[in-house]
């Protein structure tokens, strides 16, 4: 792996543990050892390598976080941290390396009894399942926003992911490169459920192309639109990289 990227992923861990010890002090434990597959939690979303992983350890005895933290911790630009202490990066940014390396970051935390991270990356020499056989894989995600932090997600399993703003952006790709693309992953609040054009379009011109939702709330329409097999079925937020995996691979 990238020395420099790994070491900046244990900085950042280390400065959280850190933080999170800064009022009442306490213990930092940093541990490293190398496991075998069936030593990885099968929750962590590292699946598409059958052998051996580093693992790290960084676990602090701080204030821990609650559930509504825990579910924003590796966005970019999040912080619990007073204006001007903070960027909201480290996190983030510690997350897509792993992420680039293949690997997984496990959090275990409790409110007042601290945090352990606990990062996977397998180990060198390794390559993945889809690169084994010869495959690759890609999503297209339709989304108003120019970044999304959900794009981590999928990038860790060789997934090659492009970011479309508008409906007819989306079918010019696929006009051009329908071939190339296994899913699409479309925000629920982009553009209007109920009119199906796009949906159609897709069912009728690449019926190997799974269609997936990413919502908030799972509506009638939403499932309507699963029941009818226009959809192969959605993401309710907030989801992990296990989710996306787990779904996935309901439709290889």
């Amino acid at each position: 792996g990238n020395q420099t990227q790994l070491q900046e992923v244990l900085w950042n861990l280390c400065s959280n543990g850190r933080d999170a010890m800064k009022e009442t002090g306490g213990t930092l434990l940093v541990a490293v050892d190398r496991v075998e597959r069936g030593a990885v939690p099968e929750n962590v979303g590292v699946s598409r390598y059958d052998g051996s992983f580093l693992r790290i350890l960084v676990a602090d005895t701080g204030c821990g976080m609650d559930t509504s933290i825990l579910e924003h911790l590796f966005d970019s630009f999040y912080t619990t941290k007073p204006a001007g202490e903070g960027s909201g990066l480290g996190l983030s940014i510690s997350y897509d390396i792993v992420c680039q390396h293949g690997g997984d970051i496990k959090v275990e935390t409790e409110v007042g009894a601290g945090s352990r991270f606990t990062v996977y990356l397998p180990c060198r020499g390794q390559k993945p399942k889809a690169e084994q056989n010869g495959t690759t894989r890609s999503i297209m995600l339709l989304s108003d926003r120019k970044k999304l932090d959900e794009v981590k997600y999928f990038k860790k399993f060789g997934y090659e992911s492009k970011v479309v703003n508008v409906t007819r952006e989306g079918v010019k790709e696929l006009e051009a490169h329908g071939g190339e693309y296994k899913y699409i992953f479309l925000e629920s609040g982009y553009c209007d459920i109920e009119d199906n054009e796009f949906f159609m379009y897709v069912c009728r011109n690449h019926p190997g192309i799974h269609i997936f939702i990413i919502t908030d709330v799972v509506t009638r329409q939403i499932m309507e639109l699963k029941e009818r097999g226009i959809i192969a079925g959605y993401l309710k937020k907030p989801f992990s990289s296990t989710d996306v995996e787990a779904l996935t691979n309901q439709f290889p």
